[in-house]
């Protein structure tokens, strides 16, 4: 379990959403919470550490997977916010990632990020 404020990166094709998302988790966690574009996220999980990351599934489930492994092998957890009915079926290759549909509210997010910072191994 983390003491310290979770630490999570939100990497989301629609800014909108990440900003939704950064709102809700600084608000009721206190996290401290980055948000970049989709595909500057291995960039990012290079120059910094992270607890959580959430970020928007890939409509491919290969994709996904390799998101789930690189994200662990920095040390974070993965919440895959998903649109796709069928990601769910992969949860067992996507390691200690958890799923949130699309659209979600509010405490569905925040259970989300507390779990997978629970998860955490930093």
């Amino acid at each position: 379990m983390i003491c310290r404020p979770i630490r999570v990166l939100v990497a989301e094709k629609q800014l909108l959403i990440a900003m939704e998302v950064e709102g809700i988790l600084t608000e009721a966690l206190g996290c401290v919470v980055k948000v970049c574009p989709r595909y500057d996220l291995e960039a990012e999980l290079a120059t910094a550490r992270y607890d959580v990351v959430v970020l928007d599934a890939a409509p491919s489930i290969n994709r996904n997977i390799e998101f789930a492994h690189f994200i662990e092998e920095h040390g974070a957890v993965p919440v895959f916010l998903s649109s796709y009915d069928d990601i769910s079926a992969t949860l067992p290759q996507l390691g200690r990632s958890i799923i949130v549909a699309k659209p979600f509210d509010d405490k569905i997010i925040i259970d989300a990020v507390r779990q997978a910072g629970d998860r955490s191994p930093t």
